[in-house]
């Protein structure tokens, strides 16, 4: 691999590996909800197929960063860190000097997370914040698009709006280096329009398929449901905050059913979790940040046939579908 050198006039731009719109470097075979891009979903600051990532780290952007498109970075912060960087870059490996779209520069020797832009041969004016992450631990940067600024989340919480001082279009290479470990760099994404609403992508959800879900609850309530024909609703999974508990249901020719409640509830307002939902032959099986939390026995006599679609809805951010 080839490292990227970074100096008080100039970017250097080695090149790595294309980073495309599915994930770290190369495409995904997952299937993602109808007419999305693939979107970051981290369990416990992790992805599945997570792998170690050396750094320095740099790699070309396969397509523009669109608004509501979001950069997913995460590993773990060496014990005796100094500073790590992250910089989203302008122009080809030969341009010099380079431009540095967004730089963010985590300084445990200040203690402060740092911002700014490279731009025409010079710094621009610094923007900071409290240090988000400490020594020895892990870490997860999420770097969001908006139409006005750049959102930095550091460990699901947002510290920072980083107002646009040039185009995000512009950006087409990635760098990463400095005091820390690499598992995980993801790209692409939407926001999801809550009511959300869509078919299986291969009509229905079969044994074996699993429906996995990165969110952020936002109120008291929200729900996923697994629709059958008819305006049936055979699964209804509904997290009730107020109550601390999860209600799971079936609704089939207008009546619902028995409530179950019992289990855990690992769900906080405003962190985010990643959901599974796993249609075995003879339940439904519930896993959040990797841990199962429940077991719903079916209420249709053919499981692998009826679940055709699903919704969302409720007080809910949603970042990201995908059908395995």
């Amino acid at each position: 691999m080839l490292i990227i050198a970074l100096t008080t006039n100039r970017f250097v731009y080695p090149i790595d590996a294309a980073l495309d719109g599915g994930g770290r470097g190369q495409a995904d075979q997952r299937k993602t909800a109808p007419n999305d891009i693939r979107s970051s979903i981290d369990v416990a600051m992790a992805h599945p197929g997570d792998a170690p990532i050396p750094v320095p780290y740099v790699t070309k952007l396969g397509q523009p960063l669109k608004a509501g498109q979001t950069l997913d970075i995460h590993g773990r912060i060496n014990k005796d860190a100094n500073r790590v960087e992250v910089n989203l870059l302008h122009g080809a490996p030969s341009i010099d000097p380079g431009q540095c779209v967004l730089h963010i520069n985590l300084r445990f020797d200040e203690k402060k997370i740092v911002m700014n832009s490279y731009m025409n041969g010079a710094w621009g004016k610094e923007e900071r914040e409290s240090m988000p992450y400490k020594q020895g631990e892990a870490y997860d940067l999420k770097i969001r698009v908006q139409e006005d600024g750049f959102e930095i989340w550091c460990d699901e919480k947002k510290v920072h709006v980083y107002k646009h001082r040039m185009g995000y279009d512009a950006i087409d290479y990635l760098q990463i280096k400095g005091d820390c470990t690499l598992s995980g760099v993801h790209w692409g994404g939407r926001y999801y329009n809550i009511p959300w609403e869509t078919a299986f992508p291969d009509g229905n959800l079969r044994a074996g398929q699993s429906i996995l879900m990165h969110a952020i609850p936002r109120g008291d309530r929200w729900n996923l449901d697994l629709l059958g024909r008819g305006g049936d609703v055979l699964f209804h999974f509904n997290p009730r905050f107020k109550d601390k508990q999860i209600v799971r249901n079936c609704q089939k020719g207008g009546v619902w059913g028995r409530e179950e409640r019992e289990g855990p509830f690992p769900f906080e307002k405003n962190h985010g979790f990643d959901l599974k939902i796993e249609n075995e032959p003879y339940s439904i099986q519930i896993f959040v940040n990797n841990e199962r939390i429940g077991t719903f026995e079916h209420r249709t006599s053919q499981p692998t046939e009826d679940y055709i679609g699903m919704r969302i809805d409720g007080d809910i951010e949603v970042t990201n579908i995908e059908f395995v």
